[in-house]
């Protein structure tokens, strides 16, 4: 494979490019109370850190069909599996710890105590689903024919049917990343659900609560 100077200087380009963009979103969008970035500054880093794992999914597919067809030499599969663990930690531990935080009046050591437990838990599901599918063994087997006959001593035989051999087990490892990348793409599907419109949902779960709370 070649280094490719151009397409690294591309990826280098954009890469700058969405993390200025991210911020000048947040910045124009932002209250005019939070005064720019001075205010809540970890929130806005946990937005920009979000928006560039969405952009990094999406724009990634391009720089890996572009990577394969000029043979370089950036390794798309290491960039897939550090891109894909991230965004593990980023939603079963940076995203509850947000939540905590704000819902705990910004008191960092309950958030941070609450958010460990759910990352443990959901490391623990994580960790105990891939080690009962790490290993998987896949029956190959094969059939062997004879389609003419054959001259034994002064008789001629007729071949039987197909032979149907033993089957052989093939031993397929499944990696840790890999079924990290099945899981969140799984998972992902019900984030995009829910999170995509949040404007529809916010409204569904506010006209429920109403119904619950109505007056007597």
């Amino acid at each position: 494979m070649a280094f490719d100077l151009g397409l690294l200087i591309i990826t280098i380009v954009s890469f700058v490019s969405l993390l200025l963009g991210n911020a000048f979103f947040l910045a124009h969008y932002a209250h005019h109370a939070d005064s720019f970035f001075t205010e809540s500054i970890l929130a806005k880093l946990v937005l920009m850190i979000g928006y560039l794992l969405a952009e990094s999914q999406i724009l990634g597919m391009a720089l890996d069909v572009q990577n394969m067809r000029e043979t370089a030499s950036i390794k798309m599969d290491l960039f897939w599996y550090v891109s894909m663990m991230i965004q593990t930690l980023f939603i079963i531990f940076v995203l509850p710890l947000g939540l905590f935080y704000s819902e705990s009046q910004q008191k960092f050591c309950p958030a941070l105590l609450k958010a460990g437990v759910v990352g443990g838990i959901c490391s623990g599901l994580l960790v105990t689903g891939w080690l009962m599918f790490a290993y998987s063994e896949i029956p190959v087997s094969a059939s062997t024919c004879m389609d003419t006959d054959f001259v034994l001593g002064s008789a001629t035989v007729t071949p039987s049917p197909c032979k149907r051999l033993d089957p052989v087990y093939l031993n397929v490892a499944l990696t840790f990343p890999i079924y990290v990348t099945a899981c969140m793409t799984f998972i992902g599907w019900f984030m995009l659900l829910f999170f995509l419109p949040t404007g529809m949902w916010s409204w569904f779960f506010e006209s429920l609560a109403t119904y619950f709370t109505r007056p007597e």
